[in-house]
């Protein structure tokens, strides 16, 4: 288990190194920056598309789930039975 949290701290601090190198290189050159960008603007994208589609499929999920639950209504004349209580 202690190795497990090593393993973490250390990713941490190599990410954070990692960060502060790309910093100090955005700010000294500014062809790097502009590669550095493009390369965040191309993952924004992908995990804009990956949400879109997560709530395509979501929705999607939902409009079946309902149209599955109205035929189990009617199967069993659910609706019927609340249709004439409130009449």
């Amino acid at each position: 288990m202690w190795k497990f949290f090593l393993g973490l701290g250390v990713g941490a601090i190599a990410g954070v190194g990692a960060l502060a190198y790309v910093k100090t290189r955005c700010e000294e050159d500014a062809e790097f920056a502009e590669k550095v960008d493009d390369i965040l603007e191309s993952v924004y994208s992908g995990f804009e598309s990956a949400k879109n589609a997560i709530e395509s499929t979501a929705s999607n999920i939902s409009e079946i789930v309902d149209e599955k639950c109205e035929e189990i209504d009617k199967a069993f004349g659910w609706g019927e039975k609340k249709e004439q209580i409130v009449s």
